[in-house]
């Protein structure tokens, strides 16, 4: 039986915030809900006959935002496949507005701040302390992390702090271009998150999240891709996937095409360049941008 920290599922892709590093393209892609409840119970079920998991990570975009995440929430705590429940990566904005089966069901809130956005961060913590509700703070998580070094080394206090990563941390036209093979497979071979971030969606599972939602950010933006990461990338989760998994997580040649329009997440490569800092887009900008 296979047995991981976590794997991650993206219960939206639009958000309440609109940052300009977001990975996912949120402030791009309008309040669109792609997933498939029974389509999740599914995989839910078909993942637990190999492998355990100690926690599912909801994400998004912000995951607060889906009407029916208490409904995903159960179904997470009551399955085989988790041995210790459901975490959700949120920026902590509407959790005061959270019903009480959310706490019920929950086993860490995962709360990324955001500078120079007007939440204020230790009223959100007293107020979870207060109702003894459970919470980790990213940026905490990531000081204690394997990567905190490195990552202090390479792009110093102030990334480590602000909880935002390197995998943003390039001139924003080198995003909409493909890599070289030579320069994808150094993205590839470099990066901690194939090994570690891994995420399943409508059937399958991906030993990268970029996989699942870049082609929905690229497509709100107006912007072709050769490929449909969606399903290039990933292997199906059927009878063969324990061996399937193995021979993934194991290549040492690059199995992701998404790759190819990715700069790197959290090391330096030969074509990345200096971090964006945080700061929240105009209106205006997005728009310029989007269809």
């Amino acid at each position: 039986m296979i047995e991981r920290v976590y794997l991650e599922f993206y219960l939206t892709y639009h958000c309440n915030l609109k940052c300009a590093n977001c990975s996912v393209g949120s402030p791009y892609i309008d309040p669109t809900f792609y997933t498939d409840f029974e389509q999740f119970k599914t995989d839910i079920d078909n993942l637990a006959k190999h492998m355990r998991v100690h926690t599912i990570r909801l994400l998004g975009g912000e995951p607060t935002l889906h009407p029916d995440i208490v409904k995903y929430m159960k179904y997470i705590h009551e399955s085989e496949l988790t041995i210790t429940g459901v975490n959700v990566a949120t920026n902590g904005i509407a959790l005061k507005t959270m019903p009480p089966e959310f706490w019920q069901y929950i086993h860490k809130c995962n709360i990324s701040e955001y500078k120079n956005t007007g939440i204020n961060y230790e009223k959100l913590y007293e107020w979870l302390d207060d109702n003894n509700y459970p919470y980790n703070k990213v940026h905490e998580l990531m000081r204690d992390s394997c990567m905190h070094d490195y990552w202090l080394e390479n792009y110093g206090e102030e990334w480590v702090e602000s909880a935002q990563g390197p995998v943003w941390s390039f001139k924003e036209l080198e995003l909409y271009q493909e890599s070289k093979p030579e320069v994808a497979q150094e993205i590839y071979t470099n990066c901690p998150s194939k090994d570690t971030v891994h995420a399943f969606n409508n059937g399958k599972y991906y030993n990268c999240g970029f996989s699942i939602h870049r082609n929905i950010h690229y497509d709100s933006m107006g912007i072709d891709l050769p490929y449909d990461f969606r399903e290039t990338d990933g292997i199906v989760i059927d009878n063969d996937f324990t061996e399937n998994y193995y021979n993934l997580i194991n290549s040492k040649d690059i199995n992701i095409n998404a790759c190819r329009w990715c700069k790197g997440y959290g090391q330096k490569t030969s074509e990345i360049s200096d971090w964006i800092p945080h700061r929240q887009l105009t209106t205006t900008e997005i728009q310029e941008k989007k269809k």
